[in-house]
């Protein structure tokens, strides 16, 4: 069974990262962009762990490829349509100040940045599930911020067998496929959107058609 989901931000949401010093300065891009490995943790009810949207998380479950198998639940990764979003630098003595050091060959500061996203934030992803999905809400975030899901089931779709360059971001670790642009790095899979993928589907949603890549280790759908 294939859902459309919508999620809607009841809460403010932390997001940690670091920022390391450039030769041009201190400078990070943050793209509005939730890996699918916390979702699917979140949509199986499970407890997500703070750290998972830069590589320098240590993921506490097996992986996403796992996941599936115990609870048949399969979470794209989340593009926001509309985002609220504020970001905050403190030092890593998590201060409300950063101390700004001169440059040496062996100390250079290291500064944390709080990313927040705050209520009123629309994403949306899609989801793969093996029986009728039934989430109201999921949990995320440092601060296990409350997001509001609204599902629709995608009845009519047609399975690709052939190249197809996929419109919606997706894990490039799961999907095989080749190319593309990654918008998030991840311990679990890239975020990549565009590129050629073999596998997947096709479908309407409004006035607009989705070219939606499966996982290898998803046979049916």
């Amino acid at each position: 069974m294939i859902y459309k989901a919508e999620l809607t931000a009841h809460s403010i949401f932390w997001f940690n990262s670091l920022t390391y010093p450039h030769s041009s300065g201190y400078v990070q891009k943050v793209m509005p962009v939730i890996h699918n490995y916390p979702l699917t943790i979140a949509f199986l009810g499970r407890l997500v762990e703070e750290s998972y949207v830069g590589p320098y998380n240590s993921p506490s479950y097996k992986g996403i490829k796992t996941l599936y198998k115990e609870g048949g639940i399969y979470v794209y990764p989340a593009v926001f349509d509309r985002t609220f979003y504020m970001r905050l630098t403190m030092s890593m003595s998590e201060s409300d100040y950063v101390l700004y050091k001169p440059q040496t060959r062996w100390a250079v500061p290291i500064l944390t940045t709080n990313n927040v996203i705050s209520v009123g934030s629309k994403a949306t992803t899609y989801v793969i599930s093996s029986e009728p999905l039934n989430v109201k809400y999921i949990r995320l975030g440092v601060k296990r911020g409350i997001m509001k899901v609204y599902l629709k089931e995608v009845k009519d779709y047609e399975e690709l067998k052939t190249s197809f360059s996929p419109n919606v971001a997706y894990n490039g670790k799961d999907v095989k496929s080749e190319g593309g642009f990654t918008l998030l790095r991840h311990k679990e899979g890239n975020v990549v959107f565009g590129g050629s993928a073999e596998r997947g589907i096709r479908f309407k949603d409004e006035n607009e058609e989705i070219y939606l890549p499966l996982p290898e280790f998803i046979e049916e759908v």
